[in-house]
């Protein structure tokens, strides 16, 4: 289907609603009936937001308070929104619980419940029945269906189509990829009747609010199955290309789309041609073109900034510019390891030098921050998350205004900018000066006078408390799994065997989650004594888990310490590979590391060529010194690759990267070891030397 058919399709649906439920009439003239939606509301009279409120914690649950601080409506949701347009989301049901960031840092998240908005005066306007919901904005919110109750969980779905998990074939594992698991769940948007004006037909990640009549939006669509035709394969691609639409859903064109909202620029992709090292290479470079599509300026960027923002839903006069300094080639292919930034308006002209590692022009007021002394990741010109200094540069005076030494800034509202130093958040004016003392573990920006710091409090520009919020129960999301019980038979068989290796001399084991989600006894042998262990932390997303020795040890693997590890470094595996097939020993298998990212360009993945087997995964990976630069997670799904590209794909694993490792020990308290890879040793000596810390993991259910 082509994607001017598909959006003819989803234009042609109708929906209204009734009094017990939303009713989608389709251009067939067949109803049907959404019996799980309970739309009632029937307010007759709109709603302002004059006065101010916010959403505060108290004992663990979010109502509103006012600029005074004081409740005006009750805190009994599970999470809330701001208000817009007189309408707030707030979460019923389900449960919150702290998190920590990368950098240990708490933050409180929530999962499960629906959500729904009230009004002003705490009425639920519109019942809950949403899986997300965003601000209102020109009379219309982003929202998303519930999840189905009956789909797999991410969790379920990672543990059966986990590609080492030796009780599927591949066969199986792409089945089920292909045609079982859909955990995400459309993206429509609705009226402040909650009324479904645009179908639930869209990607939420990809969708924005409404500005000026329009959003940006991109349909969800099924992935091929392996048999679909060339042809099908481009209509797939075009119906996941974001596009622009009018409130009644129907698309309009990008030129025009942009002219609304007085941007007439608009940026283009060219391969030029470029002499590297001595030799001429095709390069991917950016420019200007009018609405017309006539030249403004010539494609010179290695990246420009876009004239209008989806997120933030405004337009720009002025934008970033980047080029690339410093250029690698790696098997055949040039890597830019180095730019310099600037900024240029809609004509090329540069406003700000192209000096900056990054700068990033901010909507709220006439200014951009920038970095300098970054950290970068190898073969890669973008800087690392949460690296180098920020100051701020003043687009109208065309000069820095704060200079760089704070790790993060936030954007100026009402005056202030929020900054970080040495770990602690507080507030500085646009020459720089402390003006509210850097004392927070977190600082939002100043709205209507106050602003939110730590995990749950407010603050006035005086710097005063205007409330103090309260956790109540919340407590970090719970990291154990159910306690192993040592009755297990000797003669048992584990439903899942998988490696890990020993991180502190506490006698704590790092290895995959999916080794042991569901586990209800996790058993180890050390030092030839089987030792049933306990699940201590975890870590879903990442797929790590630490687990707990009864006792403390004497030896513990460590990290590579100082430069990261580089595309084309050796590298050791030692692992637990078909235990009860194979040798009961740990083996030992070589490699290289082929990329610094894993599938889709995901940084937290190293790919590597040593080979692996089900039961290597949760063991180490080893760089040539004996350090520990990543975990064994997984291998390619060869037969899915095989029927994608006609080729079956020889020696390519993963491993999640050694710094994905070390934040995830680090937020769990876990006094690691580190060192530096100064002397080279043989697979040989880093084998032997990794038996004493890598351990068979052995799941019961």
């Amino acid at each position: 289907m082509s994607l001017k058919r598909a959006i003819g399709l989803l234009i042609a649906l109708v929906i209204t609603a009734g009094p017990s439920g939303i009713f989608i009439t389709f251009a067939d003239g067949k109803t049907k009936v959404d019996e799980d939606t309970h739309v009632t509301n029937t307010r007759e009279k709109e709603v302002t937001d004059n006065v101010p409120l916010f959403p505060a914690l108290k004992d663990g649950k979010y109502g509103f308070i006012d600029i005074r601080g004081q409740f005006v409506i009750p805190p009994s949701f599970t999470n809330a929104g701001n208000f817009s347009e007189g309408l707030a989301a707030v979460l019923v049901g389900g449960e919150a619980h702290l998190e920590r960031s990368s950098d240990g840092s708490p933050y409180i998240t929530s999962e499960g419940g629906k959500w729904g908005y009230i009004d002003r005066t705490g009425a639920m306007a519109i019942p809950p029945q949403f899986g997300s919901a965003m601000p209102f904005s020109e009379g219309l919110a982003l929202v998303t269906l519930a999840s189905d109750p009956n789909a797999p969980s991410l969790d379920e779905y990672l543990a059966k189509a986990r590609p080492l998990n030796p009780s599927y074939s591949d066969a199986e594992i792409t089945e089920y990829w292909e045609k079982t698991y859909s955990r995400e769940q459309p993206a429509g948007y609705i009226d402040t009747h909650g009324i479904f004006k645009i179908i639930p037909q869209y990607d939420k990640t990809f969708s924005s609010s409404f500005r000026n009549g329009m959003a940006q939006a991109r349909l969800l669509a099924d992935w091929p199955d392996s048999n679909a035709s060339e042809d099908e394969w481009k209509d797939f691609g075009s119906l996941t290309k974001a596009f622009w639409m009018e409130i009644g859903g129907n698309p309009i064109d990008e030129a025009k789309a942009l002219s609304r909202v007085k941007v007439n620029r608009i940026v283009f992709e060219q391969q030029n041609a470029m002499n590297i090292h001595g030799k001429t290479y095709e390069v991917d470079q950016y420019g200007l073109k009018d609405a017309q599509g006539r030249l403004v300026v010539k494609a010179q960027y290695d990246s420009i900034g876009e004239f209008y923002r989806g997120g933030d839903e405004k337009a720009y006069s002025v934008v970033e510019a980047c080029i690339v300094t410093q250029w690698k080639i790696f098997r055949g292919h040039p890597f830019g390891v180095s730019r310099r930034c600037g900024l240029i308006d809609s004509n090329g002209i540069r406003i700000a030098p192209l000096q900056f590692d990054g700068i990033r022009v901010r909507h709220y007021e006439d200014m951009a921050i920038f970095t300098v002394g970054c950290k970068r990741r190898e073969l890669s010109s973008h800087c690392e998350l949460n690296t180098g200094r920020k100051g701020v540069f003043s687009i109208k005076e065309r000069k820095i205004i704060v200079n760089p030494q704070y790790e993060e800034i936030h954007v100026q509202r009402e005056g202030l900018i929020a900054a970080k130093q040495d770990g602690k958040w507080g507030f500085i004016n646009n020459t720089g000066k402390v003006v509210i003392p850097l004392q927070y573990s977190d600082a939002s920006y100043f709205q209507n006078g106050l602003a939110q710091v730590g995990l749950a409090d407010y603050i006035a520009k005086t710097g005063q408390y205007v409330y103090k919020g309260s956790l109540g129960q919340l407590i970090f999301k719970p990291k154990a799994l159910p306690t192993p019980s040592p009755n297990v038979k000797e003669d048992a068989t584990a439903s899942l065997t998988g490696s890990g290796f020993i991180v502190s001399r506490q006698g704590q084991i790092l290895t995959n989650y999916h080794i042991v989600k569901g586990c209800s006894t996790i058993r180890t042998v050390i030092e030839g004594r089987k030792q049933s262990v306990t699940v201590v932390g975890a870590d879903v997303a990442n797929d790590l888990a630490l687990l707990q020795l009864p006792s403390r040890v004497s030896t513990a693997a460590r990290f590579r310490e100082g430069r990261t590890i580089r595309a084309g470094d050796s590298v050791v595996v030692v692992g637990f590979p078909l235990r009860g097939l194979l040798a009961s020993e740990a083996t030992v298998s070589t490699g290289i590391v082929n990329a610094l990212a894993g599938i889709g360009n995901d940084t937290r993945f190293l790919q590597i060529s040593a080979p692996i087997q089900p039961g290597n995964s949760g063991g180490p990976l080893f760089d040539h010194a004996g350090q520990i630069v990543g975990v064994v997670v997984s291998k390619l799904d060869a037969l899915r690759v095989a029927k994608a590209t006609g080729d079956i794909p020889q020696n390519i694993s993963f491993a999640i990267n050694g710094t994905v490792a070390k934040a995830f020990l680090d937020a769990n308290g876990v006094e690691y070891e580190t060192g530096m890879s100064t002397r080279k040793m043989e697979p040989a000596e880093i084998g032997a030397l990794a038996k004493q810390s890598t351990l068979p993991i052995e799941c019961f259910h």
